[in-house]
């Protein structure tokens, strides 16, 4: 996979973390610095030699602990360290980039096959009609060009064609319906139901997010296990119904839960500890 030219970094959890406000400036920095050559590595890994470490953070090895103590063992290389949260962020990136190279590949194979398909059903229609038309000219022993007839013929088929071809998504939201249906064929085995309806819920989404975030947000919303789309099995009435609310999660990379509102109101209560921690020692208070 080619590697993402950034990663998601999330300024309100970086602040409320105890663990980053223990670190000196010097010591987040070289945090940040590990951090961004461990996304850039390939796989999303670091060297575990400490003189490699301390090369690749700017700081003496006696004082790279507090940093190092962020890492975990890489869990696919022995011989590596990563971070737990950048790795799975990676992983879905991975895993975003293969689904839309693999959408890319078999929507180019399937244009081409209908297009070889269109091309041989012309072919032996006209034919057909040229043989009918010649029929028609013999036995009515008529000496009038035929054309006419030729072209009724092209119109009826033209129709029947229309008539029995299945819906197809509008170009604008291609992208998303290739994601959507490929996340929907991986986690229940079999593709999705593509209707009018279907399409015009997907077109609708991509004027709400974007051509460029509406595929994302389709697939990250294929993996969502709130109870409800798992009961409905993801239709994509509520992908658009919650389509702010699943792109907020799918940016932030956190999932709603039913323990969101608890989690957000322990980090709300950490925020207000620091500051009064921070107001006390400014005032030289006891804590």
């Amino acid at each position: 996979m080619a590697n993402l030219p950034y990663f998601p970094f999330y300024p309100s959890d970086w602040l409320s973390s105890p663990r980053i406000m223990c670190l000196t400036l010097a010591e987040q920095g070289a945090y940040i610095r590990l951090l961004s050559v461990c996304w850039m590595s390939g796989d999303c890994s670091l060297p575990i030699e400490k003189s490699k470490l301390s090369i690749l953070s700017g700081l003496p090895i006696d004082q790279l602990g507090p940093v190092q103590d962020l890492l975990r063992s890489h869990p696919t290389k022995s011989d590596a360290l990563t971070n737990e949260r950048l790795y799975k962020e990676w992983e879905k990136a991975h895993w975003i980039s293969e689904a839309r190279s693999k959408a890319g590949r078999k929507s180019g194979k399937s244009r081409r096959t209908h297009v070889q398909q269109m091309l041989e059903q012309n072919s032996n229609k006209k034919s057909t009609v040229a043989d009918k038309s010649e029929v028609r000219i013999r036995s009515q022993n008529q000496t009038h060009n035929s054309d006419s007839d030729l072209d009724l013929e092209k119109d009826k088929d033209k129709k029947i064609l229309s008539a029995s071809a299945s819906p197809r998504v509008s170009g604008k939201s291609v992208d998303t319906w290739n994601a959507y249906s490929d996340a929907y064929l991986v986690r229940y085995g079999v593709k999705p139901v593509r209707n009018a309806g279907t399409n015009a819920m997907l077109g609708k989404l991509v004027e709400k997010l974007g051509a460029e975030e509406a595929p994302h947000v389709a697939g990250f919303y294929l993996t969502h296990n709130n109870p409800f789309y798992v009961t409905k099995r993801h239709p994509t009435n509520l992908l658009l119904q919650d389509a702010e609310g699943l792109r907020t999660q799918w940016a932030t990379g956190v999932k709603s839960t039913t323990n969101e509102a608890r989690n957000m109101e322990t980090k709300d209560n950490m925020r207000e500890q620091h500051t009064r921690v921070m107001k006390l020692l400014n005032q030289g208070g006891e804590v």
